[in-house]
């Protein structure tokens, strides 16, 4: 059994080719080669390493400036984030007591039932059944945003400054 090899025309990495044909080019050595480079390949300018570091010293000024600003954006996002599912939570607990629920002893009992889902039958009008369930608080935030809620033993009041609510 016998192999052949097949040639291409694809010159040495790194050098360009000034269009010599496939077979003088795969049959030279890399020594030969280099006096086939074209003149724009030989007579780049190039980058001194002076240059290149400047850019590199820049780029790290920029990157230690952006990072804390970033991670700053980050933080705040997610407190809005807590924020707005606990309004939303107060919100809803303020609808289920309106439309007849009895109320929660405790605010977690409240944020679990809230998430979960519940369902409230008008005492008026006892075919018409109410459901309610914050869709936007994932039982991972649900500690996150009980921060800014309080309880007043049946249902949730927003706090926005995440302590004690004011009178």
């Amino acid at each position: 059994m016998t192999f052949r090899s097949i040639s291409t025309a694809i010159p040495p990495v790194g050098l360009r080719s000034t269009g010599a044909s496939p077979a003088s080019t795969c049959e030279n050595t890399r020594a030969t080669c280099v006096h086939r480079l074209s003149p724009i390949a030989a007579n780049a300018p190039a980058f001194s390493l002076v240059e290149l570091l400047v850019v590199i010293a820049v780029i790290a000024i920029l990157a230690s400036i952006a990072v804390p600003n970033i991670a700053n954006i980050v933080r705040s996002a997610n407190s809005s984030r807590d924020m707005r599912n606990a309004q939303s939570l107060a919100q809803m607990c303020s609808a289920a007591r309106a439309a007849g629920h009895p109320g929660w002893p405790t605010k977690a009992e409240a944020i679990t039932a809230l998430v979960a889902g519940i369902q409230v039958t008008n005492p008026v009008d006892h075919s018409l059944v109410i459901q309610f369930r914050v869709d936007t608080v994932t039982p991972e935030n649900q500690a996150k945003a009980s921060v800014y809620l309080s309880s007043d033993g049946f249902s949730l009041i927003y706090v926005p400054a995440g302590g004690q609510p004011t009178n």
